[in-house]
């Protein structure tokens, strides 16, 4: 009966130490973009893209998590769940809606302690608003909805948003 005591007392350590382990997430304190990838200067100079959706996610990732942590850099390597995401295509012409849809795709893939859990791609693209920024900001405040969703049961090569 005592030996019966103790094995259970080791299981409950183990499941505790184990999901608290998943209960952290790491995300950029910036979202970078890729390299190579055109963004008009003024989106660059003006809309703080990368803050905005580093925030968002931050947010969002708070359902799946129990807490996020912001660093400047994430990747492989940063111990526990880390999010290493990156912005891959901007479409962000000025004059608003007046020139046309605006619409942000970011890529991303989220790790264990190095071991890669899922991967997705994320587009958004919207033609609702008056200024170029907002509509771009409103794009990354989607994705960031979207990987939120993602991270409860993420898979890999998943299409999100409307890269599905």
């Amino acid at each position: 009966m005592r030996y019966l005591a103790i094995i259970i007392a080791l299981l409950a350590l183990f499941t505790t130490q184990a999901s608290s382990a998943g209960d952290i997430l790491t995300v950029p304190i910036s979202v970078p973009i890729a390299e190579g990838v055109s963004v008009p200067n003024a989106v660059l100079a003006e809309c703080e893209l990368e803050r905005k959706l580093a925030k968002s996610l931050a947010s969002e990732a708070k359902g799946p998590y129990r807490k996020v942590v912001m660093k400047p850099v994430v990747s492989a390597e940063t111990p526990g769940h880390a999010l290493d995401i990156k912005i891959t295509a901007v479409l962000g012409p000025g004059g608003g809606r007046y020139s046309g849809p605006k619409s942000v795709t970011a890529e991303g893939t989220l790790y264990a302690d190095g071991k890669v859990l899922g991967t997705f791609v994320a587009r958004r693209h919207t033609t609702r608003g008056k200024h170029t920024c907002r509509m771009l900001q409103r794009d990354a405040e989607e994705i960031a909805e979207d990987v939120g969703k993602w991270l409860k049961a993420p898979v890999m090569d998943a299409r999100l948003g409307d890269a599905g």
